[in-house]
């Protein structure tokens, strides 16, 4: 999808859960998902971040957002088209 589409192309999984480090950048700390949520993450959290999985805090069950994912997601898209020039 990103071949065809380039900056066009917005990745949810991306979005929420692309990896945060710490200063030392040897260690995940957070995703921007649960960061832009307000979410603290917990050890299950940090092990799905690890290998690119959303974390469930940000899912009501297996497959669908939360309330606060929802807001994450469309202020998300909201900037990517704005830095695009869309809007």
């Amino acid at each position: 999808m990103r071949n065809e589409f380039g900056n066009y192309f917005i990745s949810l999984r991306e979005i929420l859960s692309a990896p945060i480090y710490n200063s030392e950048q040897d260690k995940i700390i957070n995703c921007y998902g649960l960061f832009h949520a307000g979410l603290t993450p917990n050890a299950d959290d940090l092990d799905d971040i690890k290998v690119g999985k959303v974390s469930q805090q940000l899912l009501i069950d297996s497959v669908h957002f939360t309330k606060i994912t929802r807001v994450v997601i469309g202020n998300s898209i909201y900037n990517a088209c704005k830095d695009l020039s869309i809007f």
